[in-house]
């Protein structure tokens, strides 16, 4: 399938109705709950906030994945990294370049700002993603990830 991608930064009250429609996917395809609507607003309040940045893969006039991105520091290296939170790309649109589009606008975004690297997560059990990333670039590191919740603050 071949697709005419365009990638979109995310700035106004549809783009971010777009987005969280997007998210929703993702939730269902990590088997999570979707955002609430209260959820679904203080995305939008934080995004105009400039609390995070977000970007969506366009395809034929429509949203076909989404990119949510931040800066944050690097203390052994003395240096900004760029963090991606969400990278996605809807089911039927996959292997058409659109991952690839958003990832390489973060990259590009990384060189303009001059960071150290770009820096995510991946699911334990998503080998698709995986080998998506290793195939543009990313290495594994051995860091092992935690959470502490609100509840255990």
């Amino acid at each position: 399938m071949s697709e005419q991608i365009s990638v979109k930064r995310v700035v106004n009250q549809e783009d971010y109705t777009r987005l969280i429609y997007l998210i929703t996917d993702l939730a269902e395809y990590e088997r999570l709950t979707p955002p609430s609507e209260e959820k679904r607003e203080k995305l939008t309040r934080d995004g105009i906030a400039m609390k995070y940045e977000a970007c969506l893969a366009i395809a034929s006039g429509k949203p076909i994945g989404y990119v949510v991105f931040f800066p944050h520091y690097s203390t052994f290296n003395a240096s900004q990294r760029l963090w991606i939170e969400d990278i996605f790309v809807l089911d039927a649109h996959r292997h058409t370049g659109a991952g690839k589009a958003l990832l390489n606008f973060c990259k590009e975004e990384a060189k303009r700002r001059d960071f150290e690297s770009i820096d995510f997560v991946v699911l334990g059990w998503n080998a698709h993603a995986m080998k998506f990333f290793e195939r543009n670039g990313a290495k594994r590191q051995t860091w092992t990830y935690f959470t502490i919740t609100k509840e255990d603050f």
